[in-house]
């Protein structure tokens, strides 16, 4: 195993908006205890200022079939009193819908399909 130590001069900074490059809707099958009973994406999203993607976020406010790479998104975050952040890291746990509701379109031209192409999964 290799570790590399991490200090203030790695980090870099992102933006709440980018794009996707990659999407699945899905459709779930019923079965006992299922609780998503609606179709539902989820999609690869390339924020901007950063080299890779963040996988499975949701997409929100836009119908199903308006979907598509390169459609520009901005997160949407939930209130702060409304954030749950406990488990919370880069290993799992809750992942971010504990603190945003999804991704939605922001309604600026789509990336080109240049930018995303390498990036389909």
């Amino acid at each position: 195993m290799d570790v590399t130590v991490m200090t203030e001069a790695d980090e870099v900074d992102v933006a709440d908006t980018g794009y996707v490059s990659g999407y699945t809707i899905i459709t779930p099958v019923q079965y006992y205890g299922q609780k998503e009973t609606e179709p539902f994406v989820l999609a690869s999203i390339a924020l901007d200022g950063a080299d890779n993607t963040i996988g499975q976020q949701d997409v929100i406010g836009i119908p199903h079939e308006q979907i598509r790479n390169g459609l520009r998104v901005k997160a949407r975050w939930k209130p702060i009193s409304e954030r749950v952040t406990e488990g919370l890291s880069n290993r799992g746990g809750i992942g971010l819908e504990g603190v945003m509701f999804g991704f939605e379109p922001t309604g600026e031209p789509d990336e080109p399909a240049e930018k995303y192409q390498e990036r389909l999964i």
